[in-house]
C-alpha cells in the first residue's frame, strides 16, 4: 500500500510538471530570441585599362557601408502553431567614383528584410511562407559595382504520413532582380513552381515524380550593346524510381522518364527513357545493362538517339578487368549515325623487390557509319565559362568559324568578335577566350552557336590501344610510360574531313618525398611525342614544389612549372611558365592568415599572355566581435592590351 501511494503520487507530480511546461510555451505572443549586429565595411576598388601603352581606363571607387542588423525569433499561442524568425537591417552606403576627367559621389539608405512564417511544423501538412528582400553590392569592375535590389517570396508547404502515404511537396517563389552599373544591366523577373512526389515503396527502393514549371522574363546585358527583351517559359517533368532484387539484395533497377519543354531561345521539346541495372552476382564478379532513348526538337533539328551499353567487370587484389558492348543509333534531321563498339580493359598489379609496378591496357574496337546530304550542321547554346584570359575549347571539331554567334545566359545580346571575344584555331580545335576591356566579364557564363563540318557520307573503324606502365619506388617516386595509338581504317566513302591517326608517347617521373620536420618536396617531369595526320606536336612539362612549417602555425607551398609545346602546323605554340606561392598561417589566437600569389606568363602563341595575381586574407574573432579583410590585385595583359585590377574588402562586426 505504501508503494502504490508513492507511485501515485510520483504520477500525480509527473503530470502537474508536464502541464506546467505545456502551460509555459503557451502564450498569445512570446519572444523567444532577439540579437543584433552592428557592421562597419569599407569597399575599394582601383581598375586600369591600357591599349597600346595608353590609358583608356583609370577609375577608382572606395565606398563606406554601416549596417545594423536586427533578427528575433517568437511564435503565436505556441511554437508548433506558428514559429516566426524575422529580420531587417538598415543599411547605409556612402560611395564615391573617380575617373578620367569626372567625378561623382552618392548616398543610399537601404532596407533589407527577412520573414519567414513556419505553420504546423511538426505535423504531417506543415507550411512556410517567406518574404527575402536583400541589396548586395554587387562586384562587376570597379564602375561596375552597384547595389542590386534582390526579393524573392514564396510558400513551401508538404503533405506526409500519416495523413498522405505519399510524401507531397510544393514549392513557389516570385523573385526579381535589379541592379545597373556602367558594365552590366540587370534586370529579371523569375517565376517557379516545383511539386514533388515521393514514395519509399520497399527497403532501399522509392519512386519520386517532379514537375517545375517556371516563367522568366530578362532584360540583363551590358548596356554598351542593344538588349532584346527575352521571355522563356519551361517545364520539366521528371519520373524515377529505384528498385532493389535479390536474396542478397545484388540487382538494382533504376530507371528515370523525362519530358522537358522550352517554349523560345531556342524551342526545346524533349522526351528521354533511361533504364539502367547493376547485378551484383558476388565479390568480384559484377555486370551492368544499360539503355536510353531521347526524342528531342531544338528549333529546326530533331534527333531520335538510342544507346546500349553492357558489360561485366572482375575485381580482385591485384588484377582488374572488364568487357563491354555498346551500340548507338543517332538520328537527326541533318546527319544520320550509327556505331558498334567493343571495350576491353585490363590492369593488374605486381610487386617487386623495389616498390611497385602497375600495368595498365585498354583497347577500343569502333565501326562507325555516317549518312548525311549536308555539309554543315548545327549545334545550338554550347554553354562555356570565360575565365580571365584563359582559352577555352568548343567540344565539336571542324567548326566553321564564320558561322560562330557568342550571346549571354538570357540570349539578350550578341558580342562582338575581336571586341568581346577572340577566336584561335589548332589542328582541328577552335578556341575562345576574352578580350580585356570587352563586355564579357570575367567569369561570365556565355552560349555558344555554330556549325562544324559533319565530312559527308563515309564508314570506317576505329581501333584504339592505350597502354600505361607505373613503376613505384620506395612509396615517393614513380616512373611511368603512357602509349596510346589510334588507328583509323576507311571503309566507305570518300570523307571530307581529314581522319585523325594518332600515336602518342609520354615517359615521365613524378616524385612526392616527405622530409624532416614536416617538409615536403616533388614535382613531375615528362616529355609527350605526339604523331598525327592533323596537329603534330611535342610538349614538355616541369613541374617543381616545396612544401614546409614555419614559425606561428604556418606553413608555406611553393609551386613552379615550365610548359613548352610545339605545334608543327600552327603558329599558337605554348611556351609558359608559372610560379605560385601559398601561405597558410595562425599567427595569433582566435586569428588566420592566407596568402596566395600566382604568376603565369606564355609567349609561345601569336598573342602572348599575362596573368599575375595577389589575394590575401586576415580574420580575427574575440567574442562577439569578429575583424576580416580581402585584398586582392590582379594584373592581365594580352598582347598589347593590358588591365590592372584592385580591390580590398575590410569589415568589422559586433554582435550582441
Amino acid at each position: 500500500m505504501h508503494t502504490r501511494c508513492w507511485q501515485l503520487t510520483s504520477v500525480i507530480i509527473s503530470g502537474i510538471a508536464s502541464f506546467n511546461a505545456i502551460s509555459e510555451e503557451i502564450n498569445a505572443f512570446k519572444l523567444t530570441d532577439f540579437s543584433g549586429e552592428l557592421a562597419l565595411r569599407y569597399l575599394y576598388d582601383e581598375q586600369i585599362v591600357s591599349d597600346l601603352g595608353a590609358e583608356t581606363k583609370n577609375d577608382v571607387r572606395p565606398t563606406f557601408q554601416e549596417e545594423l542588423k536586427l533578427s528575433s525569433s517568437s511564435y503565436i499561442y505556441h511554437p508548433n502553431l506558428l514559429k516566426m524568425d524575422i529580420s531587417g537591417s538598415l543599411l547605409l552606403d556612402q560611395s564615391s567614383y573617380e575617373s578620367i576627367g569626372s567625378e561623382t559621389s552618392t548616398e543610399k539608405e537601404l532596407i533589407n528584410l527577412n520573414a519567414r512564417f513556419n505553420f504546423l511544423k511538426k505535423k504531417p501538412y506543415p507550411v512556410s511562407i517567406y518574404y527575402n528582400k536583400q541589396n548586395p553590392s554587387i562586384t562587376t569592375g570597379v564602375d561596375g559595382r552597384f547595389i542590386q535590389e534582390n526579393i524573392r517570396y514564396g510558400i513551401d508547404a508538404s503533405v506526409m504520413q500519416p495523413v498522405s502515404p505519399v510524401l507531397v511537396s510544393l514549392k513557389a517563389y516570385h523573385q526579381t532582380l535589379q541592379g545597373e552599373s556602367a558594365d552590366l544591366i540587370v534586370d529579371d523577373d523569375k517565376k517557379q513552381a516545383t511539386l514533388r512526389l515521393y514514395l519509399a515503396s520497399a527497403p532501399g527502393a522509392h519512386m519520386e515524380l517532379t514537375h517545375q514549371d517556371s516563367q522568366q522574363v530578362s532584360s540583363s546585358g551590358s548596356p554598351n550593346l542593344p538588349i532584346i527583351e527575352r521571355e522563356t517559359g519551361r517545364t520539366q517533368t521528371n519520373f524515377s524510381s529505384r528498385d532493389v532484387f535479390g536474396s542478397n539484395k545484388g540487382i538494382q533497377l533504376t530507371t528515370t522518364l523525362s519530358r522537358k519543354t522550352q517554349d523560345q531561345y531556342p524551342v526545346i521539346d524533349e522526351l528521354s527513357f533511361s533504364p539502367s541495372l547493376n547485378w551484383k552476382h558476388n565479390k568480384k564478379l559484377n555486370s551492368f545493362y544499360r539503355f536510353s532513348i531521347v526524342d528531342s526538337t531544338e528549333e529546326d533539328l530533331e534527333k531520335d538517339v538510342k544507346k546500349l551499353d553492357t558489360g561485366v567487370t572482375y575485381r580482385s587484389v591485384l588484377m582488374n578487368t572488364g568487357i563491354s558492348l555498346r551500340a548507338e543509333d543517332n538520328v537527326t534531321s541533318n546527319v544520320d549515325s550509327s556505331l558498334i563498339g567493343l571495350k576491353y580493359n585490363y590492369s593488374y598489379t605486381k610487386p617487386v623487390a623495389v616498390g611497385k609496378i602497375k600495368f595498365n591496357f585498354n583497347s577500343l574496337y569502333d565501326i562507325r557509319d555516317q549518312v548525311t546530304d549536308v555539309a554543315l550542321a548545327d549545334v545550338y547554346g554550347e554553354s562555356i565559362v570565360l575565365d580571365g584570359i584563359a582559352l577555352v575549347n568548343l567540344s565539336r571539331n571542324y567548326i566553321d568559324t564564320l558561322t560562330i554567334v557568342v550571346s549571354n545566359e538570357s540570349r539578350t545580346q550578341v558580342y562582338v568578335e575581336d571586341i568581346d571575344y577572340r577566336i584561335t584555331v589548332v589542328g582541328v580545335q577552335t578556341r575562345i577566350e576574352r578580350v580585356i576591356g570587352g563586355n564579357i566579364l570575367d567569369g561570365q557564363t556565355v552560349l555558344v552557336d555554330y556549325s562544324y563540318q559533319t565530312g559527308g557520307t563515309f564508314a570506317y573503324d576505329m581501333a584504339t590501344n592505350n597502354i600505361n606502365v607505373n613503376w613505384s619506388i620506395l612509396k615517393s617516386y614513380d616512373v611511368y610510360m603512357r602509349y596510346r595509338e589510334t588507328d583509323i581504317d576507311l571503309q566507305e566513302g570518300t570523307p571530307s574531313i581529314t581522319l585523325n591517326s594518332v600515336t602518342s608517347v609520354t615517359v615521365g617521373m613524378r616524385a612526392n618525398k616527405p622530409l624532416l620536420n614536416g617538409i615536403k618536396i616533388g614535382g613531375d617531369i615528362y616529355q609527350e611525342n605526339r604523331e598525327e595526320d592533323i596537329s603534330p606536336f611535342i610538349k614538355q612539362n616541369v613541374e617543381a614544389y616545396l612544401e614546409m612549417p614555419l614559425p606561428q602555425l604556418t606553413n608555406i607551398r611553393i609551386s613552379t612549372r615550365r610548359v613548352i609545346q610545339d605545334n608543327e602546323y600552327s603558329d599558337e605554340d605554348v611556351d609558359s611558365e608559372e610560379l605560385t606561392i601559398r601561405i597558410k598561417s595562425r599567427p595569433w589566437l582566435r586569428g588566420s592568415m592566407s596568402w596566395e600569389s600566382s604568376y603565369k606568363n606564355d609567349v609561345g602563341g601569336t598573342t602572348p599572355r599575362l596573368m599575375l595575381r595577389h589575394r590575401l586574407r586576415l580574420s580575427w574573432k574575440i567574442r562577439q566581435l569578429a575583424v576580416g579583410a580581402a585584398i586582392n590585385y590582379r594584373k592581365e595583359q594580352q598582347g598589347d592590351d593590358r588591365s590592372e585590377r584592385w580591390d580590398a574588402r575590410i569589415t568589422a562586426s559586433r554582435k550582441f
